[in-house]
């Protein structure tokens, strides 16, 4: 996961991408951005497909415990446990074309039947644990289910079995963020396409992917394989040459056959017809490479401005907000002291 402190004066900055796990120094990093901002308010850019329990709910806890005003903003999609991460803070907005993600927690296991029991025990537990801060959340905003908690945590229990996509309009409908994103900005693309291109690369762990993502994914498996190909034969390809055809060419075609006549025939007809075709491969590959170049160049700078961001907005993304609800934040404590207990 890559964090990235930024501070602005009256604020502190703090980006929270990437997969959410234990082999990298973000506890840390946020733990020194918290005490470090004595009392100032912090915003955090989160653009995260999950990742592990234990360290989400270690992230969270920090964020519940800070002492100043907390303000979290989702971009792209925010997954599984980051979802948890983004609730403690005390207000929550979401870029319009984002994903809120809730599901219920899993894990890779092996051993005898007792053990795999208790695994499922273990998981069960923290699901009951999940399911209550989603509903606190909802409760805090004034939107459980005919003002009745337990239809409310019957209702999003099904969402988490089903593994649920909310966009940005469902998840504020349901009270579970304060607020849309209206005026995204550049950054909201660099951390948007970064998350969903870690969502492609392990979209099997998921089941019930929206339409759209699943439609991005096959096509980068498409570009994949044609880029594969054609490294393999010493070229490079881009998808873009597969799925549209330039009309230009259909348009130059009849032209082509109209003045073949004026010039010499007997030169036109001893042209190897194989050898104009790899020709024309030639140059449409070459075409290719100088277009996946740029584009590599371009990637490598949206990298670049995501890992070093600079303070220099000239305005605040607009934010269409409902509600003035906060996030009860004893329920983050108390589940990650729960977690804890668990795995000790």
């Amino acid at each position: 996961m890559l964090v990235v402190q930024l501070n602005r004066g009256f604020m502190t900055e703090f980006n929270i991408l990437g997969t959410i796990d234990s082999y990298n120094e973000s506890r840390a990093a946020l733990n020194a951005a918290l005490s470090t901002s004595a009392g100032q308010e912090i915003v955090l850019n989160i653009a995260s497909e999950g990742g592990d329990v234990l360290e989400g709910l270690a992230l969270a806890a920090m964020i519940a415990d800070y002492k100043g005003n907390t303000v979290a903003k989702g971009f792209g999609i925010v997954a599984s446990i980051a979802t948890v991460v983004m609730l403690a803070a005390d207000k929550k907005y979401m870029s319009k074309s984002g994903f809120f993600m809730i599901h219920n927690s899993w894990t890779y296991t092996a051993g005898s039947a007792q053990e795999i029991s208790k695994d499922i025990s273990i998981l069960e537990k923290i699901d009951a644990q999940l399911l209550d801060v989603y509903v606190s959340q909802i409760e805090a905003a004034g939107k459980l289910v005919e003002g009745d908690r337990n239809k409310t945590a019957k209702k999003v229990k099904k969402m988490m079995d089903a593994e649920t996509w909310l966009t940005a309009s469902e998840a504020m409908d349901l009270g579970l963020i304060d607020g849309i994103i209206e005026q995204e900005q550049d950054i909201s693309t660099n951390l948007g396409n970064a998350a969903f291109a870690r969502l492609r690369a392990q979209a099997t762990n998921y089941k019930n992917l929206p339409t759209n993502i699943k439609n991005d994914m096959q096509k980068e498996e498409k570009k994949g394989m044609l880029a594969a190909l054609a490294n393999f034969f010493g070229f490079k390809a881009e998808i873009k040459e597969i799925e549209a055809p330039e009309a230009t060419a259909t348009e130059e075609a009849p032209e082509a056959v109209t003045e073949a006549p004026e010039s010499d025939s007997t030169e036109t007809e001893s042209i190897d017809p194989q050898a104009a075709k790899l020709a024309e491969m030639e140059e449409k590959l070459s075409k290719m490479q100088e277009a996946i170049e740029a584009k590599t160049k371009e990637v490598e700078a949206l990298e670049i401005k995501a890992q070093a961001l600079k303070a220099d907005y000239k305005e605040e993304p607009k934010v269409k907000e409902v509600s003035k609800s906060g996030m009860p934040k004893d329920a983050i404590t108390q589940l990650e002291a729960f977690v804890q207990k668990m795995f000790k």
